[in-house]
């Protein structure tokens, strides 16, 4: 199921844009998920907990965020589907981060790491 009103998302605070989305989004739904690249989830909020959400789940594995929300929709809770972001899990996802958003913290301290190794520039 889908969040009752999408429309009444909000954004503010000092905290990372897709943190203070989620916590918007939990206004009007359950769950709220920023989805990762690779089939799994890079955040994931909910307004009460559900342990049974996360019971025999496919961990580490390209169907985590479908076999979610499909238990989610079992579990009769409303959940909104935030923007995918990078999981980062190896060097390759790092680098992509970096070009997507490259001055984000996580970019800059990349570059300041990468430096001295040009063959792996941000």
């Amino acid at each position: 199921m889908r969040c009752r009103s999408p429309d009444r998302l909000r954004q503010s605070g000092p905290a990372h844009p897709l943190i203070c989305a989620a916590f918007a989004a939990l206004n009007d739904c359950d769950l709220a998920v920023a989805p990762a690249r690779d089939g799994g989830y890079v955040l994931i909020a909910q307004s009460n907990h559900n342990p049974g959400l996360f019971s025999d789940m496919p961990w580490s594995s390209a169907d985590l965020w479908k076999a979610t929300r499909q238990r989610a929709e079992q579990l009769g809770l409303y959940y909104h589907e935030l923007d995918t972001w990078e999981d980062l899990d190896d060097l390759a996802s790092l680098l992509r981060l970096c070009r997507r958003a490259p001055d984000s913290p996580t970019a800059q301290m990349a570059g300041r790491i990468f430096a001295p190794f040009p063959t792996h520039s941000t």
